[in-house]
């Protein structure tokens, strides 16, 4: 009776550990799927809480376990320790694999944000260069139409003043002159 109390027990230690790994497990799962959702920062922090969120599971484990071992036999004793030292690596290697999971993902997530904005702004990038090379043309299609009516102004009013018709290119030299000695005395 003893013997079957004991293999009862043991089966039972293991199905509550089974039970615990397999909820520890299922939370490991739901905080990854989170870290993704919340993006690199996000993730670092919840990495911080996993190992400790595990070892209070440990802790209560190891409390657990230490109340069962004043009841149990040797060999209970020897499998606890076992199923603690798999848990132990359990945890390490859990961690380990949700460390590099969740920095592959945070490197994809950052490159396909890096191309998405690139995409976005690509042909942005282009209609604004076009609409620059547009305003240039315009301003310097406009800015000679000033310039000709402006010599056409003057030509108009040195032949009032003058009565007589010079050359354009006199004409430049002469109103370039005057100007630069209206500056002179002005500034």
């Amino acid at each position: 009776m003893h013997l079957k109390f004991s293999k009862e027990l043991e089966k039972n230690l293991e199905e509550f550990l089974e039970k615990e790994l397999k909820k520890i497990s299922e939370q490991l799962s739901l905080n990854l799927q989170n870290f993704a959702k919340e993006a690199q920062i996000e993730y670092k922090k919840e990495i911080a809480l996993l190992p400790k969120k595990i070892d209070n599971e440990l802790l209560k484990i190891q409390s657990f376990s230490r109340e069962l071992q004043s009841d149990l036999h040797k060999k209970s004793e020897e499998k606890i320790v076992e199923l603690t030292n798999f848990f132990f690596k359990l945890k390490n290697s859990l961690a380990s694999q949700a460390q590099s999971e969740i920095k592959k993902l945070a490197e994809s997530l950052t490159k396909e944000a890096v191309k998405n904005f690139s995409q976005v702004l690509s042909p942005f990038e282009k209609k604004l260069e076009l609409a620059e090379k547009e305003i240039e043309e315009y301003k310097k299609k406009r800015m000679a139409e000033i310039d000709q009516k402006v010599y056409e102004a003057i030509a108009e009013v040195s032949k009032e003043v003058l009565r007589k018709t010079i050359n354009l290119s006199l004409h430049e030299d002469l109103v370039i002159e005057a100007l630069e000695r209206a500056k002179e005395k002005i500034f």
